[in-house]
């Protein structure tokens, strides 16, 4: 085989082929999102517009 990279060419690259998750990898990540709340505290927006249902 001809090196590349003597030739002007590009040398040969490492390819990264990632594996795909475990099922244990996966519930893992399921119990955390599960653990993510967004509770909106019902401020006003910050450009001044005005809230949902008519608060703020």
């Amino acid at each position: 085989m001809v090196d590349q990279a003597k030739d002007g060419g590009e040398a040969p690259r490492d390819t990264y082929m990632p594996k795909p998750p475990s099922k244990e990898e996966v519930d893992q990540v399921s119990r955390e999102q599960g653990m993510i709340s967004d509770e909106w505290t019902g401020e006003p927006p910050a450009d001044g517009g005005e809230a949902p249902n008519g608060k703020g």
